[in-house]
C-alpha cells in the first residue's frame, strides 16, 4: 500500500508501481513523484505561478510518456493538456525531457500513445485516437474535474466531475464494452481516484475547503450505470482535415496532435476542426 503526504492530490500510479501526485509548492499545486524514498517534483516548463494536475504516465520501450493539465499563470492563462517524453519518471531540468508538447486546451484528460482524451471544464468529453474521433457525454454532469485511465486497463477512463446538482461523482467508462459504473468508497464518491491493482487511492476531503485534500487508500465499490445517462457518439469532424500528430509517441519532434484544414488552411489542435473553427467545413459522412 501506498502513502502520501498529508496535502495531496491527483494520484496516479504507473503498471510497475511508480507513483505520481500533485503536492503543493508555494500555495500552488506542483507535479510530484516518489522515486528512492522521496517526493520529487518533476520538471514540466511551465511558470511557477502555474497550476499543474492530472498526472498520467506510462513506461514502454524505453521512455517515460507522462501528461498533465497545467494553466492559470501570468504568462500562460489558459489550460492545456501537455504530454512529455522522459527516459525517467523523475525529469528535474530541460535536458531530461525529449519532448513537451502542448496537445489540446483542456481543463482535464491524458494522452498516451495512440490515445488523448480531453475535455473542457463543462464537457463533453473528446475522444481521439486511432479511428474516428468520438464524443462521450454524461447528461446530468455540468462540470469534469479529472480524467485518467486504469494502468492495467487502459480503455478503463476514470472520469471525476459533478452533476447539475453540485453533487460529486465519480465513474468509470469502458471504451470496448461501454459499461459504465458509479465508483464509491464507504458510499461516497472516490474522487478523482487511481485505480491500481486491486487498490483504488482517492483525494479524501479533510478540511472545511474543497480542495483540502489527502490521498487515501479504500475498498472500492463500483455501481452499474444505465445506459440511458450517457451518450457516445461520433465526433464532428471536418472532412478536409489532415491529422499530423500520428507519430506524437514516437522519439521524433512532435508537433503537439496539430490538424491542418486543406481546404480552409488553418492551423488548431486535433478534433477542434469544427464549424466554430473553420469557414469550409464539412463533416466527415
Amino acid at each position: 500500500m501506498f502513502e502520501f503526504p498529508n496535502v495531496s492530490h491527483m494520484p496516479f500510479i504507473s503498471t510497475d508501481g511508480v507513483v505520481f501526485c500533485c503536492l503543493p509548492v508555494n500555495g500552488i499545486w506542483k507535479l510530484h513523484v516518489f522515486i528512492n524514498g522521496a517526493w520529487q517534483r518533476i520538471y514540466t516548463g511551465q511558470p511557477e505561478d502555474a497550476t499543474e494536475c492530472g498526472p498520467c504516465a506510462e513506461y514502454d520501450e524505453g521512455v517515460w510518456r507522462i501528461s498533465f493539465i497545467a494553466g492559470g499563470s501570468a504568462e500562460k492563462t489558459r489550460f492545456y493538456l501537455y504530454r512529455m517524453l522522459s527516459d525517467m519518471p523523475n525529469p528535474s531540468a530541460p535536458s531530461d525531457v525529449s519532448d513537451l508538447s502542448a496537445i489540446a486546451p483542456a481543463m482535464s484528460g491524458f494522452s498516451r500513445e495512440m490515445r488523448t482524451v480531453s475535455a473542457s471544464r463543462s464537457g463533453p468529453v473528446e475522444i481521439g485516437g486511432s479511428g474516428q474521433p468520438r464524443q462521450l457525454i454524461f447528461h446530468d454532469a455540468q462540470y469534469y474535474y479529472r480524467i485518467s485511465f486504469n494502468p492495467h486497463d487502459v480503455q478503463q477512463l476514470i472520469i471525476s466531475g459533478s452533476s447539475h446538482d453540485n453533487a460529486v461523482f465519480t465513474r468509470s467508462f469502458h471504451l470496448i464494452t461501454q459499461e459504465a459504473h458509479n465508483i464509491t468508497i464507504n458510499a461516497q464518491p472516490a474522487y478523482k481516484c487511481a485505480l491500481w491493482r486491486n487498490e483504488c487511492y482517492y483525494a479524501r476531503q479533510t478540511g472545511p475547503n474543497f480542495e483540502d485534500r489527502t490521498i487515501c487508500a479504500g475498498d472500492a465499490e463500483f455501481t452499474p450505470l444505465g445506459p440511458a445517462l450517457l451518450t457516445l457518439k461520433k465526433a464532428d469532424v471536418c472532412k478536409y482535415a489532415e491529422d499530423t500528430g500520428h507519430l506524437a509517441f514516437a522519439n521524433i519532434p512532435c508537433r503537439g496532435n496539430e490538424i491542418i484544414c486543406r481546404r480552409d488552411g488553418h492551423s488548431t489542435f486535433a478534433r477542434n476542426c469544427s464549424a466554430q473553427s473553420c469557414s469550409a467545413f464539412e463533416p466527415e459522412c
